[in-house]
Protein backbone atom coordinates (compact mmCIF):
# COMPACT_ATOMS: atom_id res chain seq x y z
CA UNK A 1 0.00 0.00 0.00
CA UNK A 2 1.42 3.15 -1.29
CA UNK A 3 0.63 6.65 0.76
CA UNK A 4 0.85 9.09 -2.49
CA UNK A 5 2.11 12.68 -1.51
CA UNK A 6 5.88 12.41 -0.40
CA UNK A 7 5.51 8.91 -1.29
CA UNK A 8 4.74 7.71 -4.47
CA UNK A 9 4.18 11.10 -5.96
CA UNK A 10 7.38 13.49 -6.42
CA UNK A 11 7.26 17.42 -5.86
CA UNK A 12 5.33 18.18 -8.75
CA UNK A 13 2.59 15.59 -7.98
CA UNK A 14 4.16 12.90 -10.90
CA UNK A 15 4.46 9.22 -10.47
CA UNK A 16 8.15 8.49 -11.80
CA UNK A 17 8.90 6.17 -14.11
CA UNK A 18 11.36 3.66 -12.40
CA UNK A 19 7.93 3.42 -10.29
CA UNK A 20 5.55 2.85 -12.47
CA UNK A 21 7.87 0.07 -14.03
CA UNK A 22 8.30 -1.45 -10.87
CA UNK A 23 4.26 -1.56 -10.88
CA UNK A 24 3.66 -3.41 -13.84
CA UNK A 25 6.39 -6.11 -12.46
CA UNK A 26 4.62 -6.40 -9.41
CA UNK A 27 1.54 -7.21 -11.14
CA UNK A 28 3.08 -9.48 -13.31
CA UNK A 29 3.94 -11.12 -10.44
CA UNK A 30 0.61 -11.23 -8.72
CA UNK A 31 1.34 -8.63 -5.79
CA UNK A 32 -1.73 -6.88 -5.44
CA UNK A 33 -1.31 -2.67 -5.48
CA UNK A 34 -3.36 -0.24 -3.52
CA UNK A 35 -2.95 3.43 -2.71
CA UNK A 36 -3.41 4.89 1.07
CA UNK A 37 -4.31 9.02 1.05
CA UNK A 38 -5.36 11.33 2.73
CA UNK A 39 -6.71 12.57 -0.46
CA UNK A 40 -10.23 12.34 -1.91
CA UNK A 41 -11.56 9.33 -4.45
CA UNK A 42 -12.15 11.62 -7.36
CA UNK A 43 -8.34 13.16 -6.95
CA UNK A 44 -6.91 9.16 -6.98
CA UNK A 45 -8.97 8.22 -9.62
CA UNK A 46 -8.12 11.23 -11.84
CA UNK A 47 -4.39 9.97 -10.86
CA UNK A 48 -4.83 6.44 -11.90
CA UNK A 49 -6.58 7.52 -15.12
CA UNK A 50 -3.70 9.67 -15.68
CA UNK A 51 -0.95 7.12 -15.13
CA UNK A 52 -3.30 4.49 -16.59
CA UNK A 53 -3.23 2.42 -13.32
CA UNK A 54 -7.05 0.81 -13.63
CA UNK A 55 -5.07 -2.86 -14.28
CA UNK A 56 -2.28 -2.63 -11.56
CA UNK A 57 -4.06 -0.86 -8.65
CA UNK A 58 -6.85 -3.52 -6.56
CA UNK A 59 -7.74 -1.19 -3.65
CA UNK A 60 -7.83 2.74 -2.53
CA UNK A 61 -7.99 3.91 1.05
CA UNK A 62 -8.74 7.88 0.53
CA UNK A 63 -9.26 10.30 3.30
CA UNK A 64 -6.95 8.42 5.66
CA UNK A 65 -8.90 5.73 6.35
CA UNK A 66 -12.83 7.40 6.26
CA UNK A 67 -13.31 5.72 2.76
CA UNK A 68 -12.35 2.64 0.95
CA UNK A 69 -12.55 1.28 -2.54
CA UNK A 70 -12.21 -2.18 -4.60
CA UNK A 71 -11.11 0.02 -7.83
CA UNK A 72 -11.83 -3.46 -9.83
CA UNK A 73 -15.41 -3.56 -8.95
CA UNK A 74 -15.90 -0.02 -8.33
CA UNK A 75 -17.32 -1.54 -4.93
CA UNK A 76 -17.61 1.66 -2.35
CA UNK A 77 -16.80 -0.74 0.39
CA UNK A 78 -17.21 2.00 3.76
CA UNK A 79 -17.96 5.17 4.30
CA UNK A 80 -17.24 6.05 7.86
CA UNK A 81 -18.61 10.08 7.69
CA UNK A 82 -18.88 12.20 11.34
CA UNK A 83 -22.12 11.77 12.88
CA UNK A 84 -23.88 16.04 13.24
CA UNK A 85 -23.63 15.65 17.22
CA UNK A 86 -20.08 15.03 16.15
CA UNK A 87 -19.20 17.99 13.86
CA UNK A 88 -21.41 20.60 16.68
CA UNK A 89 -19.14 19.44 19.55
CA UNK A 90 -15.97 19.17 17.53
CA UNK A 91 -16.55 22.96 16.45
CA UNK A 92 -17.51 23.74 19.92
CA UNK A 93 -14.63 22.60 21.17
CA UNK A 94 -12.51 24.60 18.63
CA UNK A 95 -13.95 27.54 19.68
CA UNK A 96 -10.73 28.66 21.78
CA UNK A 97 -8.38 28.59 18.83
CA UNK A 98 -8.00 31.99 16.84
CA UNK A 99 -10.48 31.05 13.96
CA UNK A 100 -10.85 33.06 10.95
CA UNK A 101 -13.16 31.41 9.11
CA UNK A 102 -15.12 27.81 8.39
CA UNK A 103 -15.91 26.52 5.21
CA UNK A 104 -17.80 23.98 3.37
CA UNK A 105 -16.26 21.53 0.13
CA UNK A 106 -17.58 17.89 -0.61
CA UNK A 107 -17.06 16.13 2.39
CA UNK A 108 -14.80 18.29 4.38
CA UNK A 109 -14.60 21.05 6.77
CA UNK A 110 -12.14 23.43 6.57
CA UNK A 111 -11.73 25.46 9.82
CA UNK A 112 -8.67 28.70 8.99
CA UNK A 113 -6.51 29.90 12.05
CA UNK A 114 -5.72 33.44 11.72
CA UNK A 115 -3.00 35.46 13.01
CA UNK A 116 -4.64 37.68 15.21
CA UNK A 117 -3.77 37.32 19.48
CA UNK A 118 -7.97 36.93 19.82
CA UNK A 119 -10.64 35.05 17.40
CA UNK A 120 -13.25 37.46 16.18
CA UNK A 121 -15.79 34.32 16.40
CA UNK A 122 -17.37 33.89 19.88
CA UNK A 123 -20.03 31.71 19.09
CA UNK A 124 -20.83 28.18 17.69
CA UNK A 125 -23.90 29.63 15.86
CA UNK A 126 -22.09 32.26 14.23
CA UNK A 127 -19.18 29.57 13.29
CA UNK A 128 -21.91 27.65 11.54
CA UNK A 129 -22.94 30.76 9.76
CA UNK A 130 -20.26 31.59 8.65
CA UNK A 131 -19.13 28.60 7.17
CA UNK A 132 -22.61 28.28 5.08
CA UNK A 133 -22.94 24.71 7.47
CA UNK A 134 -26.40 24.13 8.74
CA UNK A 135 -25.76 21.16 11.60
CA UNK A 136 -28.86 20.26 10.83
CA UNK A 137 -28.58 19.51 7.71
CA UNK A 138 -27.88 15.66 5.91
CA UNK A 139 -24.53 16.17 4.21
CA UNK A 140 -21.74 13.74 4.56
CA UNK A 141 -18.82 14.96 6.55
CA UNK A 142 -16.19 12.72 7.10
CA UNK A 143 -13.43 14.91 8.17
CA UNK A 144 -12.29 18.52 9.48
CA UNK A 145 -9.43 20.38 8.43
CA UNK A 146 -7.68 22.78 10.67
CA UNK A 147 -5.65 24.84 8.39
CA UNK A 148 -2.51 27.68 8.99
CA UNK A 149 -0.83 30.41 6.23
CA UNK A 150 2.03 28.91 8.15
CA UNK A 151 3.28 26.15 9.69
CA UNK A 152 1.63 24.76 13.48
CA UNK A 153 4.04 26.01 16.25
CA UNK A 154 5.62 22.88 18.57
CA UNK A 155 3.57 25.16 21.10
CA UNK A 156 0.57 25.16 19.28
CA UNK A 157 0.76 21.21 18.43
CA UNK A 158 1.03 20.55 21.90
CA UNK A 159 -2.45 22.99 22.95
CA UNK A 160 -4.48 21.65 19.80
CA UNK A 161 -5.15 18.26 20.85
CA UNK A 162 -7.03 19.21 24.57
CA UNK A 163 -9.45 21.12 22.67
CA UNK A 164 -10.48 17.56 21.17
CA UNK A 165 -12.87 14.93 23.13
CA UNK A 166 -11.05 12.02 23.27
CA UNK A 167 -13.94 10.44 20.83
CA UNK A 168 -11.97 12.22 18.14
CA UNK A 169 -8.70 11.72 16.44
CA UNK A 170 -6.01 14.34 15.08
CA UNK A 171 -3.50 14.04 12.83
CA UNK A 172 -0.70 16.30 11.14
CA UNK A 173 -1.07 15.70 7.87
CA UNK A 174 1.29 18.68 6.26
CA UNK A 175 3.20 21.28 8.37
CA UNK A 176 0.01 23.65 8.34
CA UNK A 177 -2.85 21.06 8.07
CA UNK A 178 -4.00 19.52 11.65
CA UNK A 179 -7.07 16.81 10.56
CA UNK A 180 -9.84 15.51 12.83
CA UNK A 181 -11.96 12.56 12.49
CA UNK A 182 -13.92 9.97 15.01
CA UNK A 183 -11.35 8.13 16.96
CA UNK A 184 -10.41 4.66 15.24
CA UNK A 185 -10.02 5.12 11.33
CA UNK A 186 -6.94 5.28 9.82
CA UNK A 187 -4.73 4.16 6.94
CA UNK A 188 -4.24 1.14 8.89
CA UNK A 189 -7.67 0.25 10.31
CA UNK A 190 -8.90 0.78 6.68
CA UNK A 191 -6.13 -1.99 5.02
CA UNK A 192 -7.06 -4.59 8.10
CA UNK A 193 -10.39 -4.47 6.52
CA UNK A 194 -9.12 -4.84 3.19
CA UNK A 195 -7.03 -7.30 4.36
CA UNK A 196 -9.65 -9.76 6.22
CA UNK A 197 -12.14 -9.15 3.27
CA UNK A 198 -9.76 -10.64 1.04
CA UNK A 199 -8.63 -13.66 3.00
CA UNK A 200 -5.37 -12.46 4.50
CA UNK A 201 -4.16 -10.53 7.27
CA UNK A 202 -2.04 -6.58 7.65
CA UNK A 203 1.21 -9.12 8.56
CA UNK A 204 1.28 -9.67 4.60
CA UNK A 205 1.16 -5.89 3.84
CA UNK A 206 3.80 -3.64 3.14
CA UNK A 207 2.70 0.10 3.45
CA UNK A 208 5.09 3.10 2.19
CA UNK A 209 4.35 6.69 3.63
CA UNK A 210 6.58 9.73 4.94
CA UNK A 211 4.73 11.52 7.59
CA UNK A 212 2.40 11.58 10.78
CA UNK A 213 -0.71 10.07 9.05
CA UNK A 214 1.28 6.81 8.32
CA UNK A 215 2.50 6.00 11.25
CA UNK A 216 -0.45 3.55 12.22
CA UNK A 217 0.49 1.57 8.43
CA UNK A 218 4.39 1.54 9.08
CA UNK A 219 4.08 0.47 12.85
CA UNK A 220 1.44 -2.09 12.42
CA UNK A 221 1.39 -3.62 8.44
CA UNK A 222 3.78 -6.82 7.92
CA UNK A 223 6.05 -4.31 6.68
CA UNK A 224 6.88 -0.59 7.03
CA UNK A 225 9.05 1.52 4.77
CA UNK A 226 9.58 5.31 5.13
CA UNK A 227 10.66 7.42 2.46
CA UNK A 228 14.04 8.66 3.20
CA UNK A 229 12.46 12.50 2.85
CA UNK A 230 10.00 11.22 5.38
CA UNK A 231 9.23 12.80 9.22
CA UNK A 232 11.28 11.69 12.01
CA UNK A 233 8.78 9.83 13.91
CA UNK A 234 7.21 8.04 10.77
CA UNK A 235 11.52 7.01 9.92
CA UNK A 236 11.33 5.60 13.75
CA UNK A 237 8.15 3.80 12.95
CA UNK A 238 9.19 2.33 10.27
CA UNK A 239 10.90 -0.70 9.71
CA UNK A 240 12.86 0.31 6.70
CA UNK A 241 13.72 3.61 5.21
CA UNK A 242 14.25 4.02 0.99
CA UNK A 243 17.95 4.72 0.22
CA UNK A 244 16.89 7.74 -2.33
CA UNK A 245 13.69 10.30 -1.37
CA UNK A 246 10.66 10.90 -3.33
CA UNK A 247 12.23 12.24 -6.12
CA UNK A 248 14.60 9.74 -7.16
CA UNK A 249 14.23 5.98 -7.12
CA UNK A 250 13.15 5.73 -3.64
CA UNK A 251 10.36 3.23 -4.13
CA UNK A 252 11.31 1.46 -7.35
CA UNK A 253 14.95 0.44 -5.42
CA UNK A 254 13.13 -1.00 -2.31
CA UNK A 255 11.02 -2.76 -4.75
CA UNK A 256 13.03 -4.54 -7.12
CA UNK A 257 15.55 -5.12 -3.86
CA UNK A 258 13.59 -6.02 -1.19
CA UNK A 259 9.92 -7.39 -3.19
CA UNK A 260 10.24 -8.21 -6.75
CA UNK A 261 11.89 -11.18 -8.31
CA UNK A 262 15.10 -11.33 -10.20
Amino acid sequence: MFDLDGTLLNYRNRILDSSLLAFENAHKQGILLGIATGRPWHFVDQLITKYKLKDLISFVVCMNGMDIYDYHTKTYLEDLPLTKQQITTILKSCLPLNIKSLKHSDDSLFLEIGDEKKSKIKSLRRLLQIGDYDSNSSGFINRIIVLKNSPFTKTELEHLPKYLSYDYFGSLTSPSNFEIYATGLSKYTAIDYLAVRNGFTSKNVVAFGDSSNDIDMLKHCGVGVCMANGTLNAKQAADYITDSNNNKNGIADFLNTHILKV
